[in-house]
């Protein structure tokens, strides 16, 4: 059994959520409607946890302020809780991520870094639905991972 799915069990347990599902080292937490988390574990050993938190819309002036916004917070991880916003390279959604060694964590760790995750994508997911006066993000998850809603 591998170390990350050990670390996804153990951390499903210590939260009382059903066991999550791991495909291709990925799973996929549903946490609200507006929010969905991913982990996935990479070669490098990092265990990346990202969701897509917005939209990269409106006007170009808008779309300029935004990219402000995340330039502003990601500078340094300040804004971000050192984590990164970034932009999908393959439409334009906002991401949040942040990756940690898998060997450094523990269930104990991972629900903490969750947490923090939880609180950064809620803050950010509603100064970007501010900035455009738009609704927080519906609920764009992958579709090819099965996720497990809490």
């Amino acid at each position: 059994m591998s170390l990350f799915k050990v670390l996804i069990d153990d951390f499903s347990l210590l939260n009382q959520i059903p066991q999550l599902t791991i495909e291709n080292q990925r799973c996929q937490l549903v946490v609200d409607e507006n929010l969905v988390v991913c982990f996935q574990m990479n070669e490098d050993d990092q265990l990346h946890m990202y969701s897509t938190i917005g939209m990269l819309i409106g006007t170009s002036d808008q779309q300029l302020q935004i990219l402000e916004l995340i330039s502003r917070a990601n500078y340094l991880g300040f804004g971000t809780n050192g984590m990164v916003l970034s932009l999908s390279p393959l439409g334009k959604q906002v991401i949040l991520s942040g990756s940690w060694p898998l060997v450094a964590l523990n269930k104990c760790d991972l629900t903490c870094r969750f947490e923090q995750f939880i609180k950064t994508a809620e803050h950010w997911q509603n100064k970007l639905a501010v900035s455009l006066q738009q609704q927080p993000l519906s609920n764009h998850s992958p579709q090819h991972i099965k996720g497990m809603r809490i």
